[in-house]
């Protein structure tokens, strides 16, 4: 990595990166999300929440629906239905 003014590192590990950051952004491991996303033939397939996230980390949407300053908790659902009126191929 060149230097950077600025370094803000997601991650659900310490690492050499995050000890380089300036901001550290706990992400969320697989199992702690809920979501969609597109598999390899194309498709929305849908992905259920299993266990809370551990401390402070957060899901990547919740960490998008913080930094946008948005109104409210963060519902993948209706997340999901906003994308789907903008993009068809995410209507399940």
């Amino acid at each position: 990595i060149g230097e950077a003014e600025l370094l803000i590192v997601q991650d659900i590990f310490p690492s050499l990166l995050t000890a380089r950051a300036n901001v550290v952004l706990a992400g969320a491991t697989f199992n702690e999300r809920e979501g969609s996303f597109v598999n390899h033939a194309g498709l929305v397939q849908a992905i259920r929440q299993a266990t809370r996230p551990v401390g402070d980390a957060r899901s990547d949407g919740r960490i998008l629906h913080e930094l946008m300053q948005r109104k409210g908790l963060f519902n993948a659902a209706a997340i999901h239905r906003e994308m789907a009126s903008e993009i068809g191929s995410f209507e399940l």
